[in-house]
């Protein structure tokens, strides 16, 4: 389940995922394969506050509108989020997070000229609370603390670069002082569509998807 609410400059999200399923997968620090029930749930509540407004805000599209399905809300925000997870396995193993965000995001440009009229920017510090190990690799819950660093820059048109990483801050961990989790990605971004190429360095994954927007607009637009 998912609720959104906007009032002023401020945004409210809540969502709620519940988790039922039986998977088979690499067991956690060893080459076995194991299979398991898994059931638990996940829940994050999240606060956007717009401190800061940069020019005025687009009430409606025009012919200009050509690179983004949405108006660019431009200005300085502050992000928290509250996250908390958890899941229980048919061989007695649990494992639980809570996790709190927050931090600032830069957006400025409105993606109407061609060239670097969008730069996205955010920092945003997470410190991780854990429980218990997942008996999967691919499921067990990050316990590091962090802080998360994206960058998107409108690069020409409807070409947008973006490059994401976190910087360990956990004292006990071996990855102390390091960047992990780096991955690039370049969007093609237009009113109708959207398509992304990214690579993730962990797994070292190659990822292709597309997004086709508007499917409820019922008039009629000039071409552009």
């Amino acid at each position: 389940n998912t609720y959104t609410s906007k009032k002023s400059n401020q945004e409210k999200k809540y969502n709620l995922i519940l988790d039922l399923g039986e998977f088979k997968g690499k067991g956690n620090n060893n080459n076995n394969y194991v299979d398991l029930s898994r059931y638990g749930f996940s829940s994050v509540f999240a606060n956007n506050y717009k401190l800061l407004n940069f020019g005025k805000i687009d009430k409606e599209y025009n012919i200009k509108n050509r690179y983004s399905s949405r108006l660019v809300d431009q200005g300085v925000f502050l992000n928290t989020k509250f996250s908390n997870g958890f899941y229980a396995y048919s061989n007695g193993k649990s494992q639980s997070i809570y996790s709190f965000e927050f931090g600032p995001k830069f957006v400025y440009g409105n993606l109407k000229e061609k060239l670097f009229d969008f730069t996205e920017l955010s920092i945003f510090p997470e410190f991780v609370l854990k429980n218990g190990i997942s008996p999967f690799e691919f499921d067990d819950f990050n316990n590091d603390s962090r802080i998360k660093l994206g960058l998107k820059q409108q690069i020409y048109g409807p070409f947008i670069l973006g490059i994401n990483s976190d910087y360990n801050i956990s004292n006990n961990s071996s990855n102390y002082g390091q960047f992990e989790n780096k991955k690039i990605s370049l969007e093609v971004s237009r009113r109708a569509y959207s398509m992304k190429l990214s690579y993730s360095e962990e797994g070292n994954v190659i990822y292709f998807g597309f997004d086709i927007f508007d499917f409820g607009y019922k008039n009629n637009s000039p071409s552009f």
